[in-house]
C-alpha cells in the first residue's frame, strides 16, 4: 500500500526585497522649516534698517495745525517699515482733536504720506459760561472763536472738555434742519436750546420776515419724536394766525396740538 506524501515546496530566490518602511525623522524636519523662517526674518529686519529705508521725506496734506505738521515731522529717520507711523497716527487723534481723521501710508523707499481732515463747526455749544465749536458728530474740539454760527445753549450746565462728544449725530443733524427750514419761511433765529431731555429742543425766535413779534423774543418748543417740517409748517401757520396773542412761548410738542402764551 502506496503513502500519499505532501509535495515538497521549491523555492526561487528572488533578487526583490520590500522596501523598509521610512522613520520620520522627528529632529531633523521641524527644524529646517524653523531655520528658514529665522533667517527670512533677520534678513528682512536688517535690511529695514538700511540708510536706504529710512524717513527722509513726510508729506502731510490738509493739516489744520503747524503742531501737527511737525509732530509728523518727528518720523524723519525712522524706519519706513516701522510701526511708529501708525503709533504717530493715533498720538495725533488723541492730542489734537480738531481731527476728525488722520492717516499716514509709507512710499518705498523713504516717504511718509499723511492726510488730515479737520473737523468742521456746525453750531457754537454754549454751557454755562463756557463756549465751544461743535461738529456734525456732536464733539466739541476747540473752544469758540468769533465764528458767525448759531449758538447752541445747554441750559442744564453741564461741565464738558474739549474732545467730548456732548450730544448725538442725530440731535445736531435735527437743529441743522431746524436752522434751515426756520430760515426759509424768514424766521430770525437768536438762540437755540437743549433742555435737559435730549428729545426736547427749542429755539428762541426774535422776527418774520424782518418784522419783530410783538412778545419778541419767543421761545419756541420742538420735539424729536415727530418731524421737524411737521413742527415748522404748524409754527408758520400759528404764527400768520395768532402772533398778536403770542406773548412769550409757543409749544409744539404735542402732535395735533399748540400751546402758547
Amino acid at each position: 500500500m502506496m503513502r500519499n506524501t505532501a509535495p515538497t515546496p521549491k523555492v526561487f530566490n528572488a533578487i526583490y526585497k520590500p522596501p523598509k518602511a521610512s522613520q520620520p525623522n522627528g529632529s531633523n524636519r521641524p527644524i529646517r522649516p524653523l531655520l528658514f523662517v529665522g533667517v527670512v526674518l533677520v534678513g528682512g529686519l536688517l535690511i529695514s534698517r538700511l540708510p536706504f529705508f529710512q524717513i527722509k521725506h513726510v508729506d502731510v496734506r490738509n493739516s489744520p495745525s503747524i503742531a501737527i505738521t511737525e509732530l509728523a515731522q518727528s518720523l524723519i529717520g525712522q524706519s519706513i517699515f516701522s510701526n511708529k507711523i501708525q503709533t504717530l497716527a493715533r498720538k495725533a487723534l488723541e492730542e489734537y482733536p480738531i481731527l476728525e481723521s488722520f492717516s499716514c501710508t509709507r512710499g518705498l523707499p523713504a516717504t511718509v504720506r499723511c492726510e488730515a481732515k479737520a473737523r468742521e463747526a456746525r453750531f457754537v455749544w454754549k454751557t454755562g459760561d463756557k463756549s465751544y465749536l461743535l461738529d456734525k458728530s456732536g464733539y466739541i474740539f476747540t473752544e469758540f472763536t468769533n465764528e458767525k454760527l448759531p449758538i447752541l445753549e445747554d441750559r442744564a450746565g453741564k461741565a464738558v472738555s474739549i474732545g467730548e462728544e456732548v450730544t448725538s449725530e442725530e440731535t445736531v443733524a435735527a437743529y441743522d434742519q431746524l436752522v434751515a427750514l426756520l430760515l426759509k419761511d424768514g424766521i430770525t433765529v437768536s438762540q437755540l436750546f437743549i433742555t435737559e431731555s435730549f428729545y426736547q429742543f427749542g429755539a428762541v425766535i426774535s422776527a418774520r420776515a424782518d418784522k419783530t413779534f410783538p412778545g419778541s423774543p419767543i421761545t419756541v418748543l420742538f420735539t424729536t419724536s415727530y418731524p421737524v417740517e411737521s413742527q415748522v409748517t404748524v409754527l408758520s401757520k400759528v404764527l400768520d394766525e395768532r402772533s398778536a396773542q403770542i406773548k412769550e412761548r409757543i409749544d409744539l410738542r404735542v402732535p395735533g396740538n399748540v400751546y402758547f402764551y
